[in-house]
This record gives structure tokens, C-alpha cells and sequence, in this order.
């Protein structure tokens, strides 16, 4: 049986809620498949851990950006042209 993902949620505790001074994100991941659904709380470790995957591609992706933009602009050679 395969299981494939509807869902990941990962938020801050809103000013009104009571674990709002903890400062943890908290989350949910939803996982569906043919005959059952599964869904699954996260805690702010495990929020911590995923958002932390996440930031480092941001990062990896925004360099890729800014130096492809910054070779355009000083109409430098980009990666691809000098090996090839």
C-alpha cells in the first residue's frame, strides 16, 4: 500500500493560544492512500528539523538566482558556457 502526502502543515502559535509563549512551531503532516488516511502531529523539534531542510534549499536556490542574475548584468560567463 502507498502512502503519498495531502498535507504538511507547519505554523507559530497564535497570540491567543495557550503553548504561544513556548515560541515552538508546531505541525501536521497528512498522509492518504486508496483505503485509509493517516495524519500525524509534529512537534517544534520536528517542525525545527524540517524547516531547517527547507531553508538551506531556499538558500542553495537564491545563490543559484543571484549569481546567475549577477553574470547577466556584468554580462560575465555563466557555469554552463565556461564548461561547456
Amino acid at each position: 500500500m502507498t502512502m503519498q502526502l495531502k498535507q504538511l502543515l507547519i505554523r507559530m502559535p497564535e497570540r491567543y493560544e495557550a503553548d504561544y509563549k513556548t515560541g515552538l512551531p508546531r505541525g501536521e503532516i497528512e498522509l492518504e492512500g486508496a483505503h485509509s488516511k493517516v495524519s500525524v502531529k509534529l512537534n517544534g523539534e520536528q517542525c525545527r528539523a524540517i524547516l531547517a531542510i527547507v531553508g538551506q534549499a531556499a538558500k542553495e536556490t537564491t545563490a543559484e538566482a543571484v549569481q546567475a542574475m549577477t553574470a547577466e548584468m556584468f554580462n560575465l560567463p555563466t557555469t554552463e558556457l565556461i564548461e561547456a
